[in-house]
């Protein structure tokens, strides 16, 4: 998907969006951050928003990275949405425990 995405090809990049790479997707944190960095280069920004929030809800809190540093995720800073998403994945960050 990112690989059609960084090109420009937005049919391209939803149709590798397959059955198979969301049930992975699914369950998994990288593969939810991938779908949702690919959605987000296309302007799909609805998608996109609804695969990092299942990133985040698996685990990746890495919201430093997410919300200054991802070049892919550029698309979302300005919603309300990823702020919103942002701010729960610092709480969470901070609230861990080593």
């Amino acid at each position: 998907m990112h690989g059609r995405a960084l090109i420009g090809d937005r049919a391209g990049a939803i149709q590798a969006v397959t059955s198979d790479l969301v049930e992975a997707a699914k369950v998994d944190w990288q593969y939810s951050w991938e779908v949702a960095a690919g959605y987000a280069l296309v302007g799909e920004l609805d998608e996109a928003l609804e695969w990092l929030e299942n990133a985040v809800r698996r685990g990746f809190l890495n919201y430093r990275f997410l919300s200054q540093y991802d070049p892919l995720l550029e698309n979302l800073r300005g919603e309300e949405r990823f702020q919103a998403l942002m701010a729960q994945a610092r709480k969470e960050f901070e609230n861990l425990e080593v």
